[in-house]
């Protein structure tokens, strides 16, 4: 509805109510000065604008009932187009109809999903599978040593040892006269990957508990077994420490010079 034709109706509308102007402004939470200009034909309101006086004057035109009826039709094809799918999927199922045409589309379906949950799962048993080796590996005692990397041979032992245990748990002791002196750290340990595996330090003379994220590489030639092993300290700006680690049946001392 445009003017003049709109104000008008709003003009009759308002007066059959016994209406002032103020109290339609009110009634529907429009300024007082947009209802006389719209009854002076002095302005064309918005369309919700329209809607929201016609309603409180409890009139409907015919044209807004036909937009309400393509607004409600929008809707519902709205409604059909999400519903598609699973109609799709449905009919799908039902074998009455092309049936062994439906038979191959499911058994398709069915074999991508099964190679889909055989794949993944040979991935993560195999991932498992490395990780258990890599944890294995780790297991036993080292000795820090220092190594020659142009020769490949050892120049001096260090007396530090770590012990990492089977359980999860590990110790690292410092050696003097061949005999364990003091502890340097304790705690637990965990592989997180086939090169990695991180220390859940434990506080230890006065310091805060810590985790130190290992980075390593274990060598096996016919004169020993070796790691070489870079960390640093989680949440802190600590550069990467480098250390080489030597596997050993028994305490070894550097010879005196």
């Amino acid at each position: 509805m445009k003017q003049p034709e709109l104000g008008r109706k709003v003009l009759e509308l308002r007066q059959r109510m016994e209406l002032t102007q103020a109290e339609l402004a009110e009634k529907c939470n429009l300024s007082l000065r947009t209802i006389q200009r719209i009854e002076a034909l002095e302005v064309t309101p918005r369309n919700y604008t329209v809607r929201a006086i016609l309603s409180c004057l409890g009139y409907v035109p015919d044209e807004l009932s036909k937009d309400s009826s393509v607004e409600d039709t929008g809707k519902r094809n709205r409604k059909k187009r999400t519903g598609r799918p699973f109609k799709y999927v449905q009919e799908l199922f039902n074998l009455k109809h092309n049936t062994m045409k439906k038979l191959s589309v499911l058994s398709l379906f069915a074999a991508l999903l099964f190679a889909g949950i055989f794949f993944a799962n040979t991935s993560l048993s195999a991932q498992k599978k490395g990780m258990k080796a890599t944890s294995e590996s780790l297991v036993g005692v080292w000795q820090q040593i220092v190594i020659d990397h142009k020769t490949n041979t050892i120049q001096a032992y260090i007396p530090f040892l770590k012990i990492i245990n089977s359980d999860g748990t590990y110790v690292h002791i410092q050696m003097l006269g061949g005999a364990p002196a003091f502890f340097n750290a304790a705690g637990k340990w965990k592989v997180t990957s086939d090169t990695t595996f991180l220390e859940y330090v434990e506080p230890s003379y006065g310091k805060p508990a810590r985790t130190e994220d290992q980075t390593f590489k274990i060598e096996k030639y016919d004169f020993g077994t070796f790691m070489h092993s870079r960390f640093h300290t989680v949440g802190t700006k600590m550069e990467d420490i480098e250390e080489v680690w030597q596997k050993i049946d028994y305490y070894k001392e550097s010879p005196k010079k």
